[in-house]
């Protein structure tokens, strides 16, 4: 079963690419937003485990202002809605990347160059084989 919610959750995630890449889905969650940023680290934290009152608190507004924003993302289609044992959750269809480059997160220390993966080179074809 977990291995299903997980393949599930990998599926979603690269159709949601391919409906929404990032610049559009970056777009739609910060349109006529005073702080966007803070918008993306919302998105972000629909994770599945994180409240309405969770999210609205990482955005830093209240509930009732964030339910109708979830609203219009879900009619969107860039969030869900999942059965959780908090009550009502949202899942994001894909982490974001703020506009410096780093993962949007709720946790500041995640943002950190330190907790970013180096790039990898890409080996180029051809001259590979000595």
């Amino acid at each position: 079963m977990v291995t299903t919610l997980k393949n599930e959750g990998v599926i979603i995630s690269l159709l949601g690419r391919l409906a929404f890449p990032e610049e559009k889905l970056k777009e739609i969650i910060g349109r006529k937003k005073r702080a966007p940023e803070a918008y993306l680290r919302g998105y972000n934290s629909c994770d599945g485990k994180s409240t309405v009152t969770e999210i609205a608190r990482i955005i830093g507004v209240n509930q009732s202002t964030l339910t109708p924003i979830l609203q219009d993302w879900e009619s969107r289609g860039i969030i869900y809605e999942v059965d959780s044992s908090k009550g009502k959750t949202y899942m994001k269809l894909y982490s974001l990347l703020n506009p410096k480059g780093k993962k949007a997160s709720s946790v500041e220390n995640l943002n950190s160059p330190d907790s970013m993966p180096a790039e990898q080179p890409i080996l180029s074809g051809g001259d590979s084989n000595g």
